[in-house]
């Protein structure tokens, strides 16, 4: 006869759903810790390229004695056309096709890109940028064979494969509404010949895309942009973070505030929060 106290005793069902409890909760403490690690290095790698992208823009005042142009003259080997492209981190409305009603992003990073390639200094910095940091982009809906808006431009990207974007202190804020006509204050898009900082081309160019739009929330979604002022006069370069949205959003009916995983170099100043 064998001693009770000797007797193997079984886990009750009571230990067995601590233990699994435990292990659980063990493995989202490292699911969670291993995505933190994973998201500090895709900051930490889209900072990199931005740093590049800004060290690019320092050489080019430095030269230059100014900011890069906001808007840029290309022509189109097509037609010969001249045309005009703005450097605004916003959306257009021009060359959707037919249907469609999202508007699309402009490349503003390709726009400064091929303007600072014009200066050898600055050049030499951007020549530094990977394959990784670095793509031609076509971010139209309409092929640049038929006339696109947007031409294909070399774009930094951030870590998380999008478009890094560029704030000029010529177009940064929220941009909406027409202001040639002061009763049309609630308009989506503004014209770029009623714009100031723009205004119409002359005969021997025109604008490749003229109805913009950079606000900062969007009751349905998210906005077209993260809303910032530059500092000083000074432009500036941003990342969307991991979630790829910017400004403000709603969800559940409670205002949702998307620039909070932006990555920037050096933050600028934000519009008011709606409420």
């Amino acid at each position: 006869m064998h001693n009770a106290s000797h007797q193997r005793r079984g886990f009750t069902i009571i230990e067995l759903l601590v233990v699994i409890g435990i292990i659980l909760v063990l493995i989202g403490i490292t699911f969670a810790v291993g995505r933190s690690v994973v998201g500090d290095a895709k900051k930490r790698t889209t900072e990199d390229t931005m740093r590049v992208l800004d060290t690019a823009l320092q050489a080019y005042i430095q030269t230059r004695g100014e900011n890069p142009p906001v808007k840029v003259r290309f022509t189109n080997t097509t037609n010969n056309q001249t045309n005009t492209l703005v450097a605004i981190d916003g959306v257009t409305t021009d060359g959707l096709p037919s249907g469609a009603t999202t508007p699309q992003l402009i490349n503003s990073v390709g726009v400064f890109i091929a303007v600072a390639q014009q200066v050898p200094e600055s050049k030499a910095i951007l020549d530094r940028l990977s394959a990784k940091q670095l793509a031609q982009l076509d971010i139209d809906f309409v092929s640049d064979t038929q006339n696109g808006p947007q031409p294909t431009l070399p774009t930094g990207l951030d870590a998380w494969g999008r478009p890094i974007r560029f704030v000029h202190p010529k177009a940064d804020g929220v941009i909406q509404g027409d202001v040639s006509n002061t009763t049309a204050t609630n308009q989506d898009v503004r014209r770029l010949e009623a714009w100031p900082a723009f205004g119409p081309e002359d005969s021997t160019a025109r604008y490749l895309f003229g109805d913009v739009r950079r606000n900062n929330y969007d009751i349905n979604g998210s906005g077209d942009s993260d809303g910032g002022k530059a500092s000083g006069s000074r432009p500036y370069f941003y990342s969307a973070g991991e979630d790829g949205l910017v400004g403000y959003g709603q969800r559940d009916g409670v205002w949702v505030n998307f620039n909070l995983d932006n990555v920037y170099l050096s933050e600028p100043t934000f519009a008011k929060a709606p409420q």
